[in-house]
């Protein structure tokens, strides 16, 4: 996290979200791949594609914030981080609530 601080207050933040999110995109598409392809898939490969997520995410989320402190009016800030936190924390819930839902019927 501290590295993605630095990392956001000196480069671009359009830029460091359009890496992130095209890395995470290059990783789920891995392991899609991966999952057509069981002769290929051991524990290390799903082990390390996960870590890249990981720390992926880290600067994403890192950078998502840094991004609404630059939109928002200090004022509002507040809130505005509390609102992001909702809809994250609402997506891990609801999503494998979806897929589950899919994969019944």
């Amino acid at each position: 996290a501290p590295l993605a601080g630095i990392l956001c207050e000196r480069k671009s933040i359009k830029r460091t979200l359009l890496i992130t999110q095209s890395s995470l995109c290059f990783f789920t598409a891995a392991i899609a791949a991966l999952s057509y392809f069981p002769e290929h898939l051991n524990y290390w490969s799903i082990f390390g594609i996960v870590l890249c997520i990981g720390v992926v995410n880290g600067f994403d989320i890192i950078s998502r914030s840094f991004l609404l402190s630059h939109i928002n009016h200090q004022k509002d800030l507040g809130s505005t981080i509390a609102l992001n936190s909702l809809l994250q924390n609402m997506a891990r819930i609801v999503g494998p609530l979806c897929a589950g839902i899919v994969i019944k019927f």
